[in-house]
C-alpha cells in the first residue's frame, strides 16, 4: 500500500496512536514511509507502517527520529481469548509477510501489542523497553502526592522564579532544545523534521508547545507535547545548559501532566533506556509499560552493523 491509503486510525477509532497517521509520517519521513495493511470486505483492519532507508546497498527499516513506537493496528477483536488470539496471530502474520526485504530491521512497536509470537516465528529477536505512563491524571491531588518529594520541591521553586506559557513559537522551542541536538542525529535535519511535525500538529490541534520564561522574558526550559485520542506524549523537552533555574524541567511536566488531566488523557513520557532520564520520568509515579523492538539481521546487515561499531570505538 502507499503512503497515506487508509484512514488516520489514531483518530478514527481511538485504537492508534499519533505516531502511526499518515500526516505525522508524512512530516517525519516524507517520501521514506509505505505500510502493509489487510483488508476484509473493503475496510482496513490491520495495518504496519514501516520507514525503510539506504546507506549504501543496505536497506534499513527502523524507527525514524520522533517516532518512538510505530504499529501494529488491528482492529478490536471480538470473541473468546482463544479466537481473539487465533485472528491476533493470523493478522500479524500477513502484516509481517508484507514487509519488503531488509538488511536491518530495528522497530520499535507500540505498548498495545502483547503478542508478538508472529515476529519470533519469522526470525525475528526481540527487545524489552519500557516507557512510563501515568494512565488517569485527572485527580490532581492524587497525582500530586505520588510525586518523589524533590520533584516537588523542584516545582515549587521553579513556579517562583520562571512563567510557564502556552506558545505556537517553535523557533523560542528550538534555541533551548537545539544544544540536545548533537546526540540526537544531524542538527539541521532534525530541526527541520521538528518544525514540519509541530506544523502538522498544530494544524490538527495535536501539539501544545510549554515555555518557562523568567522575568525578564527569556525563554529558560521549554518542551513539545502532542496527542492522540488516547494520550498526551512528552515528546521533546530542552533547557538553557547555562544557567537554567532548578527545577524548571520537571516544572514544564507538571504542566504538561495538568494539560493531559484537563483533556482526559493519559500522560506518557515517552519513556527512555538512559538510567538517569529514567530516574526522572520515575519521579512522577508513573507507571512503567513494556514494549517491544524487534530485530532481524541479514548477513549484509550484520557486517554493515558491526563496521558501523567499529567506526564509533573511540580512537585509542
Amino acid at each position: 500500500m502507499t503512503a497515506g491509503s487508509v484512514p488516520d486510525t489514531s483518530h478514527a477509532s481511538g485504537a492508534g496512536s499519533i505516531f502511526e497517521t499518515a500526516w505525522w509520517l508524512d512530516a517525519v519521513a516524507p517520501g521514506a514511509w509505505s505500510e502493509a495493511t489487510v483488508v476484509r470486505d473493503g475496510e482496513c483492519v490491520a495495518r504496519l507502517p514501516y520507514v525503510l532507508k539506504r546507506v549504501g546497498p543496505v536497506r534499513i527499516m527502523a524507527n525514524p527520529p520522533l517516532v518512538p513506537v510505530l504499529g501494529p493496528w488491528l482492529r478490536p477483536i471480538d470473541g473468546k481469548e482463544e479466537h481473539r488470539l487465533g485472528q491476533e496471530i493470523a493478522l500479524l502474520g500477513e502484516l509481517i509477510d508484507q514487509l519488503p526485504a531488509a538488511d536491518v530491521v530495528v522497530q520499535s512497536l507500540s505498548p498495545r501489542l502483547t503478542n508478538w509470537l508472529p515476529f519470533y516465528w519469522r526470525g525475528y529477536s526481540g527487545q524489552l523497553r519500557y516507557t512510563y505512563r501515568i494512565e488517569d491524571p485527572s485527580d490532581l491531588d492524587r497525582v500530586w502526592s505520588g510525586l518523589r518529594e524533590n520533584i516537588r520541591r523542584e516545582v515549587r521553586k521553579a513556579s517562583r522564579t520562571v512563567e510557564v506559557r502556552r506558545s505556537t513559537d517553535v523557533e523560542a522551542f528550538l534555541e533551548v532544545f537545539r544544544p540536545t541536538l548533537p546526540r540526537v542525529g544531524k542538527p539541521g535535519r532534525l530541526e527541520d523534521m521538528i518544525r514540519r511535525a509541530e506544523r502538522a500538529s498544530r494544524e490538527r490541534d495535536a501539539s501544545t508547545i510549554l515555555l518557562a520564561v523568567d522575568e525578564s522574558d527569556r525563554v529558560r526550559a521549554g518542551t513539545m507535547l502532542v496527542r492522540d485520542q488516547g494520550a498526551v506524549y512528552y515528546l521533546l523537552a530542552g533547557r538553557d545548559h547555562r544557567d537554567a533555574p532548578v527545577g524548571a524541567p520537571s516544572l514544564l511536566v507538571w504542566e504538561g501532566i495538568k494539560d493531559a488531566a484537563e483533556r482526559r488523557l493519559a500522560f506518557d513520557f515517552e519513556g527512555s533506556m538512559v538510567e538517569t532520564i529514567e530516574r526522572f520520568f520515575r519521579a512522577f509515579g508513573a507507571r512503567q509499560t513494556p514494549y517491544v523492538r524487534v530485530l532481524k539481521s541479514s548477513v549484509r546487515g550484520r557486517a554493515f552493523e558491526a563496521v558501523r561499531r567499529l567506526l564509533r570505538r573511540p580512537a585509542m
